[in-house]
Parts: C-alpha cells; structure tokens; sequence
C-alpha cells in the first residue's frame, strides 16, 4: 500500500504550476547561491531549466518533473536531487485581509506625497518620508524618492502597480504588502509588482500577527494570463532587495532580470511564484531556512510516497 508522506524540506524557492516548462528557470548569466532548497511542481522535463551561462547551486532539490541543463550552464546541488515529490504551498490557507473601508487621501500622507486619481499614492522626488499601513488605491508609485520608510503594518496596494523606479530607496521592519483588487478602485486590475532602475529596498516581514513571516502576498485571485502570456511581477534594472521573509505569488509570475540582485537579510527568504524566472545576470544569494534562522515563515514540505507493508 501506498501513502503520501510529508517531509519538511530546507526549501525557499518554489514554483507551484504542475505542468509548465521552465517553472523554475536560470538562464542568461544569472547565478543562484541557495543554501536552502528549490522545487518546481511541473511534470515538465524541464521544470528545472538552466540554459545560456547560468549557474544554480542549493542544498536541496525537489523536482515533479525533470531538470534540464544546457550550454555552459552548472548545476551544483549539495546532495542529488530528489524526483517525483511535490512541494506543498505553505500559505494556500492564508486570505487577503478585509480592506478598510477608505483609500489613502491626500490628508492621509505627508506633505510632498500625492493622490492621483489614475496612478494612486506618488512619492516624486521626496526624501526622508515616512509612509503609514493603510489602502493605497489604484497603486503605489516611488520615482526618485530617497530614503522613504514604511512603518511597521499592512499595505494594501488595491490595483495597479507598487511601483518603484529611477534610484529610489525604501525600507520597512515588520512590513506587509498585499496586492489585491476590488470594485472600489478604478483600475480594476489585480495589482502587480514592478521595480527597476537603480531601486534599493531593505524589508523585514512582521514577527507576528496574521502576516507574520510574509513581505508581499498577492491575492491568489489574480490572473494568471492576459491572452496566452503569463503575468509577469518583475524586479529588473540594477535593483538591489534585501528581504527577510516571503514573496508569495501563487497566480503568476516572478521574474528577475537586468542585474537584479535579491538576497536575504540574515534571516530565510522565500521565493513563492507560479513560475519563477532568472535572466540577464540577475542574482540571488538566500541563507538556510531552518533553524534560527528561518524566521517567520512557514516551512515548505515536499510530499513524498512511501511504501507501507
């Protein structure tokens, strides 16, 4: 007789799509430097795809599928692969929170932010701000904003884009960013991720609460395609992410490009995507997820079939 087995894995990146190629994908000269593990739950052969000069090495692997690797790409795993398991998602229960009832208004940021009515909250070329939780409709804008610090709560970006761009620099301790969408707003479109230029952020997710572990959630109600392209939330530019905590975006998407760089902040990062992508020489470096040092978030499982007598 058989029966599925749950066995926690050391892993931090996972592509939850079931039949994809490429689910999780190093290509171009990208690297990866990941202590803990990666999974990919497509079937694909090549769930796992290096190609081009890309470089992968983690402690541990879980493929449903198979893992291809071509050109002069390298595939350093610390022990073999394992094939044929399933990761679980470790927040398919986690919901969005009740919106409040008000968007960010003008009165509701301070002086030098604006509200505008198609491109939402605007930090434009303002230093040393503070920015409070709350519900910016219609996005989330930093243009050439210096210095800005989100104070410790829940963002609700409500449609949109949280968007940051042209060397701004953010930072935030016990933060949480939701990206969702709702009939109040005018965009009427789930929001989606978008940071490039020269953006610098450093975020450390809540301790407790709700959200404890989590630094951007995107509503799992989100579209996965607009025609037969999959919906990208893209990091991209010369941005640098110092993140504690998950990125959680089960219906689309993550995809790093340019000379993006991402890596943890002393505690475990999490990468959660329906697909996750690596191109140009973006970069990733993410420490071990067990033990102290995996923080808040909840670990990911692999599922496994065990043989019982």
């Amino acid at each position: 007789m058989a029966s599925a087995v749950a066995a926690q894995g050391k892993f931090c990146m996972l592509a939850l799509d079931t039949d994809m190629d490429k689910a999780v994908e190093f290509s171009g000269s990208s690297q990866g430097q990941i202590k803990c593990g990666v999974a990919a739950n497509s079937s694909s052969e090549s769930a796992l795809y290096l190609s081009g000069s890309g470089q992968l090495a983690a402690g541990e692997v879980s493929v449903t599928g198979d893992i291809e690797v071509s050109g002069s790409a390298t595939f350093s795993p610390v022990v073999p692969p394992y094939l044929g398991g399933e990761a679980v998602d470790p927040y398919a229960d986690l919901e969005v929170p009740t919106l409040p009832a008000a968007c960010k208004t003008s009165a509701g940021v301070p002086a030098g932010v604006t509200v505008h009515p198609v491109n939402g909250v605007v930090v434009n070329s303002v230093s040393d701000v503070t920015l409070t939780p709350g519900r910016y409709c219609n996005g989330l804008r930093l243009t050439n904003a210096a210095n800005i610090t989100f104070a410790p709560g829940v963002y609700i970006i409500d449609s949109g884009e949280f968007k940051s761009t042209l060397n701004s620099s953010a930072k935030g301790n016990g933060v949480t960013f939701i990206l969702t969408e709702t009939p109040a707003s005018s965009k009427t479109t789930y929001a989606t991720l978008a940071f490039t230029g020269s953006t610098q952020m450093t975020f450390n997710a809540p301790t407790s609460g709700p959200y404890k572990g989590i630094l951007f959630y995107q509503d799992r109600n989100a579209p996965s395609f607009m025609g037969s392209n999959l919906i990208e939330d893209s990091v991209s530019g010369s941005t640098q992410l110092n993140l504690s905590g998950a990125m959680y975006f089960p219906s689309q998407e993550l995809k790093f490009d340019g000379s993006a760089q991402l890596q943890s902040n002393g505690t475990c990062l999490q990468v959660i995507g329906r697909k996750v992508t690596f191109l140009g020489s973006a970069q990733i470096q993410s420490d071990e997820c067990e033990g102290a040092k995996a923080g808040d978030v909840k670990p990911i499982q692999r599922m496994f079939v065990k043989l019982i007598e």
